[in-house]
């Protein structure tokens, strides 16, 4: 497996979902209104549908175009979520999850430009 190939997955399933995860159940105020409390519902939904897709990428590392634009929505409405969280509440920890993500996006647009990255990803020859 090439070091990019590797590189994006494990910001799939590592540098991600975990610290989204870990953010569902720290309190980023003393008092939670609704639209905070279904945005963390709905990035919990979103963490788990990121690892079914990293878990098709790690088991089959051969996948469709369009799976790999569904994984891109995906984290652009997490991205979404987490900024306008960030905006609201400017935690730490929302910072961390905020740059990860954003590293993550960048490496989803770029690297798809690397031969060895639509090679092995794309099943292309």
């Amino acid at each position: 497996m090439p070091f990019i190939v590797f590189f994006f997955i494990s910001l799939l399933t590592i540098y991600i979902p975990l610290p989204t995860l870990l953010m569902y159940f720290h309190r980023l105020s003393e008092k939670h209104d609704t639209i905070v409390t279904i945005d963390k519902h709905i990035l919990v939904i979103l963490v788990l549908l990121d690892y079914y897709i990293s878990y098709y990428f790690l088991k089959n590392c051969k996948i469709k175009k369009r799976y790999y634009f569904y994984l891109i929505g995906l984290n652009l409405i997490e991205w979404g979520i987490h900024l306008s969280l960030y905006l609201k509440f400017n935690a730490t920890a929302l910072t961390i999850v905020l740059i990860f993500q954003t590293i993550l996006l960048i490496c989803m647009f770029t690297f798809p430009l690397s031969g060895k990255f639509r090679n092995y990803i794309f099943n292309q020859n």
